[in-house]
């Protein structure tokens, strides 16, 4: 176990505001060297700038939702992985967030980093410096120089720094006497133009007297004049020409470029690279932030890096900060300290008041700094109020699919994404938005436990995922897409599903099928919107089913008999038709189907067989209350398996599932098992030895095409009612992104004009009816 050391446990003061707040939310993106592919996944064509953006704003839509849902949430992003070995000084984790507001700057300061720069030169009379800012710097490294010697502290720095610098009346005075001794030179020029094979004397050559340069100490001049006279010469075709001018122009040019060769090696280039490399030492500490604030910053440096600011040369285009970056990634993985730097910002959090905690990561898992599950072990241990959901970046498409896991795969052995699965929160599958994303095609384990992580293969999909998220979060309608309309309607079918849960029907005598039949029809019939025939109550139900069949017709299979009770009498001559409960269909389904249906909300019977003996044992063991919530395995139930059963069974309803265990709602006098509930390992517990007594279950459904028109109005103008309800209070709806089916492009639903039924696109202007699948295509 990771010993996390008390002494370094503490934040800076400043990392967190002064008043409290409960919760906090953190993003880690990995830029380590093992996660280039997976950054610059689409090669030259878009570059690993494209990707971190669409990470950006993905994090901003996070950060919105949290802003509308937990408005009193602090929120942090960190980078780390980055590269400090090449660039010596530089740290491995950096808060992204101050970075950002130390480049953004002032926000009614416009200028470039080259005009700061160069602002900062002249103050201190080295104006003849700007064009070498303008082109030895990129104007992101100007704007980092500027900004790190303007920090506290950096007094003596910044001395140090214009002190290496040659003030602009050294180098006038150099180029004065350059310049005379150019004019000197005149008469030999001229000979040399007439055609003389004199020989200039040596004490002709030009002689510098040694003045402060850009290193404190002169550019070397040329040792021999005629080598750069004899250029001018070559430039000259009418004999009377000036040759003092056009010699000065050339020795202008020639020391405008021994200059140029001198700055590269300068000390004050070098304190300017030194400066590039380390100030970044400024941002390792993780500082959580209201959501607002993160908001407001990552949409200024939005707006600086989509266009280009400052005056002058700087209205050309010049590298964006993201690319400028880009020299500092791809480092080595400290995961555990940047794990452990997060988890510090938490703890300083719970001083004030125990909020709810939520981290993302994004990574390849890859740490090279220790196994990062020995902070997550001991942190977690220290703090249960924390959440953590990891994203698994990859360039492999094929990895990446539409998959919730419960469980690790094989194929993971010695992988990273092993790592972050266990990093990943584990809940159940039924829990929101997990039921939604089967909706939109996502594969969802059966096992009713769902871990807290994804696989993606670029920083493209983690925005449409981060998008979908947020979407889902909401617990609002697609203005669109009916199907996210499912997502308001599940609230109320949970609701009406947890009351039938939680306060079971006693059975009347031996009439479980009809307490069991009554429960699922109830549940069922409350996921349809605005049904014809309306609601019935479960007494009336079960009334109504024990009037059709006041015991269980001998040598009448369970299932027909459902169908009869969902679909009515098939033989019109029946006397006293049974009427069904329109549009209810059954379908006989196994374990792994019955976990399915009941993690989308589908109610689900369930029948057994137990002998004499078992039915003692069964009876009594949840009629203790020391075993209410306990679970009935093997070990209680095998020596009963060999025993004749009862003909008579039983009909229970499956309502909840873990990976290790069933929970089923009986209908038992209370105070038997959990208010009605009982829990059982799996369906063998229940089961003979004899297969034709094994555990069934029937999966209670309808389809759409089987709603009547009324009820598809009814759906979908209760869709548009939640949504007009709700669009004030969670205006993120609208940066929801859909496809026009027609010309295929994507706009935010705000833009789309019509309604559920009829939608016009806002690029196209065409008129398209939504459904289902444009959801996918926008996702």
């Amino acid at each position: 176990m990771a010993n996390i050391d008390k002494e370094n446990d503490q934040v800076s003061q400043l990392s967190l505001p002064c008043q409290p707040h409960n919760d906090v939310v953190g993003c880690l993106l990995d830029v380590s060297g093992s996660m280039q592919g997976a950054l610059e996944a689409g090669g030259v064509e878009e570059p690993a700038s494209q990707r971190l953006q669409a990470a950006l704003r993905a994090i901003m839509r996070v950060a919105k939702s949290e802003q509308r849902q937990r408005p009193g949430a602090l929120f942090f992003v960190g980078l780390f992985g980055l590269d400090s070995k090449t660039n010596p000084g530089c740290p491995t984790q950096i808060d992204l967030c101050s970075v950002i507001e130390a480049l953004v700057g002032v926000p009614c300061d416009h200028r470039s980093g080259h005009d700061l720069l160069v602002s900062l030169a002249k103050r201190h009379n080295r104006t003849h410096i700007e064009n070498f800012i303008r082109t030895k710097l990129t104007d992101d490294e100007a704007r980092f120089i500027y900004i790190h010697l303007h920090q506290n502290g950096r007094e003596s720095r910044m001395e140090k720094f214009i002190a290496s610098i040659a003030a602009d009346e050294t180098i006038d005075k150099w180029g004065n006497q350059v310049r005379e001794a150019v004019t000197s030179a005149s008469t030999t020029v001229a000979s040399i133009f007439r055609g003389s094979t004199s020989i200039v004397h040596p004490s002709m050559r030009l002689q510098y007297q040694p003045v402060a340069g850009l290193t404190d100490r002169p550019p070397e001049p040329p040792t021999n004049p005629l080598s750069l006279l004899s250029l001018t010469a070559e430039s000259i075709e009418i004999t009377g020409t000036k040759v003092s001018a056009t010699a000065g122009s050339l020795v202008d040019a020639a020391v405008h470029t021994k200059m140029r060769l001198e700055v590269d090696k300068s000390d004050a280039l070098k304190l300017a690279r030194d400066i590039c490399n380390d100030w970044l030492k400024d941002f390792t500490t993780f500082i959580p932030r209201p959501t607002n604030e993160i908001i407001e910053l990552l949409e200024r440096f939005k707006e600086r890096t989509n266009g280009n600011a400052g005056s002058g040369l700087d209205d050309v285009s010049k590298p964006q900060f993201l690319d400028t970056l880009r020299r500092y990634l791809y480092g080595m993985t400290p995961m555990k300290q940047s794990l452990n730097e997060a988890f510090k910002v938490f703890r300083q959090a719970d001083q004030f008041t125990r909020g709810k905690h939520v981290l993302l990561l994004i990574s390849d898992g890859m740490s090279t700094d220790g196994n990062p599950l020995t902070i997550f072990d001991e942190a977690l241990h220290k703090s249960s109020n924390i959440s953590v959901a990891t994203v698994f970046l990859t360039d492999d498409r094929h990895a990446a699919q539409r998959r919730i896991y419960d469980k690790p795969l094989n194929a993971w052995e010695n992988d990273g994404r092993v790592t972050l699965f266990r990093m990943a929160s584990k809940v159940s599958a039924a829990a929101h938005p997990i039921p939604v994303l089967t909706t939109l095609g996502w594969q969802i384990p059966s096992s009713g436990e769902a871990a807290l992580f994804a696989i993606v293969c670029s920083a493209t999909a983690l925005e449409e995922i981060c998008s979908m998220m947020v979407s889902v979060r909401f617990e609002s309608a697609d203005v669109l897409l009916d199907v996210l309309g499912r997502w308001n309607l599940d609230e109320y079918v949970e609701y009406e599903h947890e009351r039938t849960i939680n306060t079971p029907s006693e059975q009347l005598g031996p009439t479980c099928y009809a307490n069991a039949a009554a429960a699922v029809i109830y549940m069922a019939l409350h996921r349809i919107v605005g049904r014809v025939e309306g609601y019935p109550t479960i007494c009336d139900i079960r009334t109504r089913i024990l009037a059709r069949f006041p015991s269980y017709p001998p040598g009448f299979r369970f299932k027909d008999m459902l169908a009869v009770l969902m679909e009515g009498d098939r033989n019109p001559s029946t006397t006293n038709r049974w009427i069904g409960y329109r549009p209810l269909r059954i379908q006989e389904v196994d374990e792994t189907g019955a976990r399915n249906a009941v993690l989308r909300r589908r109610p689900v019977i369930a029948t057994f067989f137990l002998s004499e003996n078992g039915w003692k044992f069964f009876g009594s063991y949840f009629n203790k209350p020391e075993n209410h919530k306990k679970i009935l395995g093997h070990e209680h139930m095998n020596e009963y398996r060999s025993q004749l059963p009862f003909e008579e069974g039983h009909a229970v309803v499956l309502v909840r599932c873990s990976p290790d265990s069933l929970t089923f709602l009986n209908s038992w006098k209370q105070p038997w098992g959990d208010k009605g509930l009982f829990r059982i390992s799996d369906p063998a517990v229940l089961e003979n030895n004899d297969p034709s007594y094994r555990m069934r279950f029937y999966d209670i459904f309808w389809l759409k095409e089987d709603l009547a028109d009324a009820e598809r109005a009814a759906y979908d103008a209760k869709v548009e009612e939640l949504l007009s309800n709700h669009l004030e209070e969670h205006p993120g709806i609208t940066l929801i992104e859909a496809r026009c089916p027609v010309c295929l492009q994507k706009a935010s639903i705000a833009k789309f004009a019509g309604s559920i039924r009829e939608a016009i696109c806002p690029n196209c202007k065409a008129k398209f009816k939504p459904s289902s699948d444009h959801i996918r295509q926008a996702l």
